[in-house]
């Protein structure tokens, strides 16, 4: 299976809302993908431990990542800190898909033929 990163492609202007009185908009990013679950994971931890002045809370929505904020606030402040969290969780992701694999493909030779040494036969004795 091969892995392409999950980005920000863009603003989703059309399902971006106005969130109360004030500026703050739930703000809607669209992703190149649907992340997985567990790639999703490793953004939460990733993500918990990133810290930044306005740091906001994000949830994921099928192929979209959601943060209430101005809008302002996200391209100035906000994008730049997304994509280094989300750069470092394509990165997690990938060595775990890499190790699995290497796994799977080392299980898959123990029970192959290529690390078990075929049976041979007996040198007949000298008579």
């Amino acid at each position: 299976m091969r892995f392409e990163d999950i980005r920000i492609v863009e603003i989703d202007t059309e399902t971006s809302r106005p969130v109360g009185t004030g500026e703050r908009h739930l703000v809607v990013l669209r992703l190149s993908g649907m992340p997985t679950p567990q790639w999703k994971e490793l953004f939460a931890e990733a993500w918990k431990l990133h810290s930044y002045r306005g740091k906001r809370d994000v949830h994921f929505l099928l192929a979209t990542m959601e943060m209430i904020s101005t809008v302002e606030d996200v391209v100035r402040r906000h994008l730049p800190e997304l994509r280094k969290v989300m750069a470092a969780a394509n990165d997690s992701y990938r060595r775990i898909l890499e190790e699995e694999q290497r796994l799977h493909g080392r299980a898959r030779g123990v029970s192959g033929s290529a690390d078990v040494p075929l049976p041979t036969r007996p040198k007949p004795m000298p008579r």
